[in-house]
């Protein structure tokens, strides 16, 4: 293999992003009453699993670490001890000034944590004490309601259905009065919380989308060139245009020899393209290149093409050792720490991939399609 064309290859492509300020930051902090060995930072959009950098904690339960190419956005420290049970809570902040210190507390103590040195952290944290101060209190009531009934088996009571819809009530007034202050009092703090519900909207059932986007719209145009800015085209464009009948999004990346592709080029060429996206750490999204293998031999002299891209890695050498074990029949290429942004681009962040079947038209057909649909696909467009 050429690593060293590999790098190279995998440098121009990222050339890009090398004219951006430097900006630095010094993170301080004391750990209270808990035996840890060290923290994780990520920005708060990416996945801690393969883009956090790891901050060890000193005997003294002391921490300092600089972060470079420090931007204004939202950032998460996590105990790395939580994160690998699968349960953790994120401290949030921004680093908006040349040193922010930290002290932290045990996870049933999380709002004893104090993060000083930041003006907009303060303003983010003041935010959603405000918040807790006004709904939190709401809620709880009402889940220990439906505990007691639950322990009654009344679960599925009038009562029961009462409570909940009365739960339904207070998540709706909660988002609304999020939303009012975000509108209201528009700044980087608030940009962030609009970008994560733009993340994870298929999981608030309260949020109209159309105002939504035009909150933001106006947000973008109060920061244009702001980093959350071109996170939410990139968002938007995805969750309008990844869907069965929608257009493919096109990306260049490079495979093990450091040979350059555009995907575009793939699309052209063959009557169906399948883009394999896959993490090596994710067990049901790797093993579906088992289930591919057959569909391919069958068919890639007729016009079906393969395409897949490794990501959710950190490390060259994770790519290398995935591909060797996995051993499939097509090409596979690389998406390093999200460097070409390929699952944001896809709708899938976070995830451990996903399969895409696109004609030579640009179009989707099937996202995630069982076996039985994509040989029906096959048979019809081949």
């Amino acid at each position: 293999m050429k690593i060293t064309t590999f790098l190279v290859a995998l440098l121009l492509l990222a050339v890009s992003c090398s004219n951006k300020e430097d900006k630095s930051c010094v993170l301080k902090g004391t750990v209270h009453n808990r035996e840890s060995q060290a923290l994780l930072l990520v920005k708060s959009h990416e996945d801690a699993r393969y883009m956090a950098q790891r901050i060890p904690i000193t005997e003294n339960n002391t921490f300092e670490f600089v972060l470079t190419d420090a931007q204004n956005i939202r950032y998460s420290l996590i105990f790395e001890e939580e994160f690998k049970r699968g349960a953790f809570a994120p401290i949030y902040f921004f680093p908006d000034s040349d040193t922010i210190h930290f002290n932290l507390h045990p996870s049933d103590q999380y709002t004893s944590n104090a993060v000083s040195g930041s003006e907009t952290t303060e303003e983010f944290l003041n935010f959603e004490k405000d918040v807790r101060y006004l709904f939190e209190p709401k809620f709880n009531i009402i889940y220990q309601q439906l505990d007691s009934l639950r322990q009654l088996n009344e679960g599925e009571s009038d009562l029961a259905k009462h409570l909940i819809s009365r739960l339904d009530s207070i998540g709706k007034a909660h988002i609304s009065w999020r939303f009012n202050e975000i509108e209201t009092n528009p700044s980087i703090a608030k940009y962030s919380m609009l970008i994560g519900f733009i993340s994870a909207s298929q999981y608030f059932p309260h949020i109209d989308m159309d105002y939504l986007t035009s909150v933001i719209q106006s947000y973008q145009e109060r920061y244009p060139d702001h980093f959350y800015t071109e996170l939410y085209k990139n968002l938007i464009t995805a969750m309008e245009s990844i869907i069965v009948g929608g257009e493919f999004v096109n990306f260049r990346t490079v495979d093990s020899q450091g040979n350059e592709i555009e995907f575009a080029d793939y699309v052209k060429e063959n009557k169906i393209t399948i883009l394999y996206l896959w993490a090596p750490w994710c067990g049901p999204t790797r093993g579906t290149s088992k289930a591919l293998i057959p569909f391919y031999e069958k068919y890639k002299d007729k016009g079906l093409a393969i395409v897949g891209v490794v990501g959710g890695i950190k490390e060259i050498e994770e790519y290398f050792v995935a591909i060797d074990q996995d051993n499939s029949p097509w090409n596979n290429y690389v998406e390093i720490k999200d460097q070409n942004k390929i699952w944001e681009r896809y709708n899938i962040s976070n995830s451990g991939g996903q399969v895409f079947v696109i004609n030579n038209k640009g179009t989707i057909l099937a996202i995630r399609p069982r076996i039985e649909e994509l040989e029906n696909i096959l048979i019809d467009n081949l």
